[in-house]
């Protein structure tokens, strides 16, 4: 190997991109980890090194004894090593505090949780993923977010000189306005939820509000960031053309009494927002939902 070679070698090893999480979802990363071969094991003792300032490599043995809750935090006795590290660890656990020991351990066990899945082939191009399929995609990105949204809404539709103002007073205004007080019908399921449109990929993330790292305000402001959202996560549906047509008569047409109450049960709600999200320009047909696991900028 020439002398260049081994430079751009030793560059690639050294180099380190630090991630600048914004989302983990924790019940998810232990469950996957948990079934994968020392994967749960492997981030708690890499965590446990971590915070105690101990290097495996010089020989030294830790154990983790107790349990670890579903949510990442280590639980009560968790953290206790062999004899000689007794004391630093309980200093540790005494002061460090468990959002800490949360952060540090969600964070190794994504980067271990990437490796095994990548080992095991278990990573999907997007372009070629299916439902089930573990995918790690970066793009750029809209945000949409229902509650936010339904609170400018109902400002707007509620005073009428605002609307006025902003919109004018023609044809085209009322549709504007129509179509504000479409989306304020979205569901609760989909209130409760942030939308990630991945704009180069016709994917779209829905997100769980709990598992944000940032607030909202923060959630706002990185529609202004330039680069590119990374997104670790599962394929949860793909979009089929049927899913979105929504002609009532031709849907009811060959239904009894038991099949219509079944389509309102069962399919109405869904087609219902498919609707609203398809009009909103956000869906198409092939538009992939994935469920995130981990949501970052690098």
């Amino acid at each position: 190997m020439g002398k260049g070679a081994r430079n751009r070698e030793l560059k690639q090893k050294n180099k380190f991109n630090v991630k600048d999480m914004i989302y983990v979802d924790e019940i998810t990363l232990n469950s996957v980890l948990a079934q994968l071969d020392n994967g749960l094991l492997s981030a708690i003792e890499l965590t446990t090194q971590t915070i105690s300032g101990i290097d495996s490599s010089k020989g030294k043995t830790e154990k983790t004894n107790g349990e670890l809750s579903a949510n990442g935090l280590f639980a009560k006795g968790s953290l206790t090593g062999e004899k000689g590290h007794n004391s630093l660890l309980t200093d540790i656990e005494r002061n460090m505090s468990q959002k800490v020991m949360k952060t540090v351990y969600n964070d190794h066990a994504i980067n271990i949780l990437e490796k095994k899945l990548r080992n095991i082939d278990k990573i999907k191009h997007i372009s070629s993923s299916n439902e089930g399929d573990f995918i790690k995609v970066s793009s750029k990105f809209e945000l949409f977010n229902p509650e936010s949204l339904e609170k400018i809404i109902s400002l707007l539709t509620s005073n009428e000189p605002l609307f006025e103002k902003m919109f004018g007073i023609d044809s085209e205004a009322e549709n504007i306005k129509l179509g504000l007080k479409l989306v304020s019908h979205l569901d609760e399921n989909f209130i409760n939820g942030t939308f990630i449109n991945l704009t180069e990929k016709n994917t779209m993330v829905i997100t769980n509000k709990e598992s944000y790292r940032i607030n909202d305000a923060q959630l706002q402001t990185i529609q202004l960031r330039k680069s590119k959202i990374t997104v670790l996560g599962i394929v949860e549906s793909i979009v089929s053309s049927d899913m979105l047509g929504f002609d009532m008569d031709k849907s009811l047409d060959s239904m009894d009494d038991r099949g219509i109450m079944s389509f309102f049960t069962q399919n109405f709600s869904n087609k219902f927002n498919l609707f609203i999200l398809e009009n909103l320009g956000l869906v198409k047909a092939g538009t992939k939902f994935i469920k995130p696991i981990a949501i970052y900028f690098e």
